[in-house]
């Protein structure tokens, strides 16, 4: 099969699907707001988006890569706070709509922007209707979620479905030229410049593009400039940015991937696997990239079938989000919290080809599975926005504390109060007072060595926190007259907290209700006060 046998004119007309999408998730995601409230707004976003949102605002305030006005940081992923800076610069938000709204409106464009891609990718490869019905499944509530929470995850599907399709032409028999050598490179270090754990995965496609360029029998000067042209953008952009980071922060990783994978974490939130057994959807999208490669690989070798060139290329995706699945459980302590794109896209990829091979085995009703196939996607993704709204709702899940006591803190805290809490992101938006951020996430690499070692309260103090308070919907103990928040416990290196630092504490907030039908969540906010030094 020649992936690139077929071209499409692109139009409004051939893209309704796209255009469905984006009217779906703006009524539901933004309309709903108007329904119940600004907080509704707010909580289509991840609140790490969040820290892209006021590090933005920081910067273009003139104060610098920083989130609580105190430490500088390289937190986040540097290619979408490049996509987000221009916007801020732009449009200045002042208010708090105005910034939500703005989130909003730059996460919609990308994701349809995406939708564009993948249909594109899908019409190529398996025709018209299943590429539409590929992209309704990006309408289902929980692959939104993602995709338009504040954070990188549009921007890598864009790169990602560029990336793959510009590998397809590797895999053809036709001529590579030298500029698709240099195009896929720059692909490749931009998906790893968007999140840079994905630097396994364009390692993996680029070897194997390499590899299928060795069956044209090149000779040894051609090899050597292949690898030069493939090399040259991942060397000088990926490894540009590691250098400035050591320049800049005395460390080539960015804080918030290091943080994400060290012990510091890992003593509070448990090991990854069993995240990931505690969600069975997370359990479902790890498992759907090595049984993939298992069935493709089993089909190859006993059933001595020549695989296709678009077997080919999922045979390599495959292999290459499998490698990132075994890389995430070996070192990440929230896997069932993770920004899991390429395998997502890898799952409507797979269901398009479902749809396609479907077809061809019973053409004489192929019209009816196609108009079934697609009133039950738009029958699930209304369904699971309307779902999504009325329990986030219900469930007060909508960031309504946060609010509540972003505003309290603002009428009863000094103007010069410093609070520190972990997931400060939202809170730290909301709230007029200092925030500075306790997870480490965006922090500075001072506060993640002392960290470690158990002695971030001390730091904390000598930075001028004031007021400590436990995470929203964080997990605590109970001990006697107390309650702890995990992350009290490791910033002061013991297991139930060193409370000598304070010299009073109050709950302002406790609550239990049901997260979903089988979960039953508690909030406590509890905030502690310093004493004076």
């Amino acid at each position: 099969m020649n992936t690139h046998s077929k071209t499409f004119q692109i139009s409004i007309r051939s893209l309704w699907s796209v255009v469905l999408l984006v009217v779906i998730v703006g009524v539901f995601r933004l309309g709903s707001s108007f329904v119940y409230g600004e907080p509704l707004l707010a909580s289509n976003f991840y609140d790490d988006g969040y820290y892209y949102l006021k590090i933005a605002k920081n910067i273009a305030a003139g104060y610098g890569s920083t989130f609580d006005g105190i430490s500088q940081t390289n937190g986040y992923q540097p290619l979408w706070m490049a996509i987000l800076l221009p916007f801020v610069f732009l449009f200045h938000p002042a208010t708090i709509t105005s910034g939500l709204l703005l989130l909003f409106a730059v996460a919609i464009i990308a994701y349809a922007v995406l939708g564009i891609l993948i249909w594109r990718l899908l019409a190529r490869w398996f025709g018209e209707w299943p590429a539409h019905i590929g992209v309704l499944v990006l309408a289902y509530s929980r692959i939104t979620s993602m995709f338009i929470g504040g954070v990188e995850a549009p921007l890598l599907g864009i790169l990602l479905v560029l990336f793959i399709g510009q590998f397809s032409r590797f895999v053809e028999d036709g001529q590579v030229t030298q500029r698709d050598w240099w195009l896929l490179g720059l692909l490749g270090a931009l998906v790893t410049l968007t999140r840079l754990d994905h630097v396994i995965v364009v390692a993996i496609f680029l070897l194997a593009a390499f590899s299928f360029s060795m069956r044209s029998r090149n000779n040894l000067r051609s090899l050597i400039g292949n690898t030069l042209r493939l090399g040259a953008f991942p060397v000088i952009l990926v490894g540009g940015y590691l250098l400035f980071n050591e320049w800049q922060y005395g460390h080539f990783l960015p804080i918030s991937g290091a943080i994400k994978t060290s012990e510091f974490l890992s003593r509070s939130f448990g090991s990854g696997l069993r995240w990931a057994m505690d969600d069975k959807s997370t359990l479902l999208l790890l498992a759907i990239s090595p049984l993939v490669l298992l069935a493709a690989l089993s089909w190859f070798v006993f059933l001595r079938r020549r695989i296709s060139s678009l077997s080919t290329i999922l045979i390599v995706w495959s292999g290459a989000n499998s490698a990132y699945v075994i890389f995430l459980l070996l070192t990440v302590a929230e896997v069932g919290k993770w920004y899991m794109v390429s395998p997502v896209l890898l799952s409507v990829v797979l269901f398009a080809g479902a749809v396609h091979r479907t077809i061809q085995h019973f053409l004489s009703i192929r019209y009816y599975l196609l108009a079934a196939t697609t009133c039950g996607l738009i029958l699930l993704a209304l369904t699971s926005q309307l779902k999504r709204v009325r329990q986030v709702n219900q469930s007060d899940g909508a960031y309504q504390v946060h609010y509540q006591f972003a505003n309290w803190c603002d009428k009863n805290l000094p103007a010069n109060a410093i609070i520190a809490l972990p997931d400060a992101g939202l809170f730290g938006y909301l709230c007029s007072r200092r925030v500075i951020n306790t997870d480490g996430l965006v922090n500075d690499w001072e506060f993640t060595e002392v960290a470690r070692k158990g002695q971030a309260i001390e730091l904390l103090r000598r930075r001028g926190v004031t007021h400590l308070m436990t995470s929203f919907c964080c997990r605590v103990w109970e001990d006697s007259a107390h309650t702890y928040s995990y992350n009290l416990c490791t910033l002061s290196g013991n297991q139930r907290g060193n409370m000598s630092f304070f010299t009073r504490d109050q709950i302002l907030h406790e609550q239990e209700y049901l997260a979903d039908p089988k979960t039953l969540r508690r909030d406590i906010i509890r905030l502690w006060t310093f004493d004076k030094q």
